[in-house]
């Protein structure tokens, strides 16, 4: 059977499993089904991402996303890293044909200090660095997500991250949602970022059994100026609180 004898529905359903290097390699002849078919692939490969684990396996993943032509074909990215083992993988996006990227979990780093924690920061520094790189070139990003609330903060430095996202990624944003503790919340939008063409937005809290002593600072001084800047383009805002027991 030759490669061209299944339908064109099949090859989608099966190019979703497949890198997409891999279909374009020559010696595979994929490529050659149909260059509709491949663009077709590509588009539903890349349309809704989710990024959740942050391993070596993930960032060669992402990486993809400096190639133009794959990157203007992104229009829902989530980053909802995570580096405890205790807490479950991310789904995937909540529409289109998603793709979640992620691999093994490469260790915690709210264990004791040694060998493994440093090697989760290393891979961590290596994962901000590309997602730096590759988010300004997200030219048709519409929906973007931030989860940090599984993130210790205390040890990383996500900065770089938040900054460029605000200044870059989320341009045109209409549809933005975030998720973090109230703390956490103070860090994603201390610079007060204003995105001009937000329309939905949904605020996820995440908190302990008990709220950190400088929560309602966060919510009086960070989140309530940032819906406000908004509040006339809002046309949907959706707040929601969590407690882990």
């Amino acid at each position: 059977m030759t490669h061209a004898a299944l339908p064109p529905e099949i090859w989608l359903h099966i190019a979703q499993c497949l890198d997409d290097q891999y279909i374009q390699r020559r010696e595979h002849r994929l490529h050659e089904v149909s260059s509709v078919f491949l663009q077709v692939a590509l588009d539903r490969r890349y349309r809704a991402l989710k990024v959740t684990d942050i391993t070596q396996q993930s960032i060669h993943r992402i990486e993809r996303l400096a190639d133009p032509a794959i990157a203007c074909r992104v229009r829902s990215l989530t980053l909802a890293p995570h580096l405890n083992t205790n807490r479950a993988r991310g789904g995937v996006a909540g529409h289109g044909a998603a793709m979640t990227i992620f691999g093994g979990l490469v260790g915690a780093l709210l264990r004791p200090s040694g060998p493994q924690t440093q090697q989760s920061a290393c891979v961590f520094e290596d994962w901000l660095k590309v997602i730096v790189r590759v988010l300004p070139l997200l030219s048709s990003l519409d929906t973007f997500g931030l989860h940090t609330d599984t993130l210790d903060t205390t040890k990383l430095d996500i900065q770089p991250l938040v900054t460029c996202a605000w200044q870059a990624s989320c341009a045109h944003v209409t549809d933005l949602r975030l998720q973090a503790s109230l703390p956490g919340f103070a860090t994603l939008l201390r610079t007060s970022p204003y995105l001009p063409h937000l329309e939905r937005l949904k605020l996820t809290f995440i908190h302990a059994n008990q709220p950190a002593p400088d929560a309602e600072d966060a919510l009086l001084a960070y989140v309530a100026p940032f819906v406000n800047r908004h509040a006339d383009r809002l046309g949907a805002l959706r707040v929601h609180f969590w407690t882990y027991l």
